[in-house]
């Protein structure tokens, strides 16, 4: 059985038909996040920083942004924030001070259930391997190391079911090839015990049969996921995980990625698409959190 990924709109999806009947907001997240952060930036430079987003990016936002509301205007050469732009900023963070509270309110009759649910959910660790610590390029969230380290002590203690899956390569030049020092798991997240160990030559986990049929045989109906990279394996493996009707709970900061080259040469910061990688996998079903948040459970 597939889920309805209809649901929710993943992010970057384009040419999608929309109901008539379909709510739509005239500003995007996207939008108003950017609207909100230049009220607080002195220069282009400094809200690029905060967007973790190229400066020519940002100026063509800011541009289009005019070009469609009147929230922004140029005076004297120079942006600046029109009355409406600053009271829709004023309603931004009233709601989303609002909607932090009503999701506040109603975390707490939900706990239990997701603990519940957590007490037989899997911990799959998808690629924890030296070579995530010796590569050149620049990497977001140097700490996950740390959170992965954290959540799998508690699995453990708790005499949960710890899976781990790494990559490997047949070039003999690779990082990951099985001769290659990066192919060895980091020393405190390699697998003890009888916990299973598996190698993978695809992106997805699941690629390596054994997977599902381990998880088949556990009859779980819940998966807990983190490692590397996220916009490359765990977002391949959690979207064939939920291609199985598995609920797939990712651990945001137990996961990193490198910094990606577009088209034409354009550097995408690694925590952008850190941002933009757990949108996209929320938007097909996933529920994304934090290490602590199972810490706590």
């Amino acid at each position: 059985m597939r889920r309805d990924y209809g649901r929710r709109q993943a992010v970057g999806q384009s040419g999608v038909a929309v109901s008539s009947s379909r709510l739509q907001f005239p500003l995007t997240t996207e939008q108003l996040e950017l609207l909100l952060a230049f009220e607080t930036s002195d220069s282009l430079t400094n809200l690029s920083d905060q967007l973790a987003r190229d400066k020519s990016v940002i100026s063509r936002n800011l541009q289009k942004l005019a070009d469609t509301h009147p929230v922004l205007e140029k005076i004297r050469g120079r942006w600046q924030l029109t009355e409406l732009g600053r009271k829709i900023n004023v309603l931004s963070r009233l709601n989303h001070s609002q909607m932090k509270d009503l999701l506040k309110s109603s975390a707490a009759p939900n706990k239990k259930a997701s603990a519940e649910r957590f007490l037989k959910a899997p911990l799959l660790l998808i690629n924890t391997q030296r070579v995530m610590q010796s590569m050149t390029r620049p990497r977001n969230n140097p700490d996950a190391e740390n959170q992965i380290q954290a959540v799998l002590k508690l699995w453990r203690s708790s005499g949960r079911v710890v899976i781990h899956v790494r990559h490997q390569s047949s070039k003999v030049t690779s990082e990951f090839h099985p001769d290659a020092e990066g192919f060895q798991f980091l020393p405190s997240l390699e697998p003890l015990g009888d916990e299973l160990s598996l190698t993978k030559t695809q992106a997805s986990a699941l690629s390596n049969s054994q997977l599902a049929e381990f998880l088949k045989k556990l009859e779980v109906e819940s998966l807990v996921v983190a490692g590397f990279t996220a916009n490359v394996c765990i977002d391949s493996t959690v979207r064939d995980a939920l291609e199985m009707d598995l609920r797939v709970h990712v651990i945001e900061d137990g996961t990193a990625l490198f910094d990606v080259q577009g088209p034409g040469g354009i550097l995408f910061s690694a925590q952008r698409v850190h941002q933009l990688t757990m949108a996209n996998l929320f938007g097909l079903g996933a529920e994304i959190l934090k290490a602590s948040d199972l810490l706590q459970r």
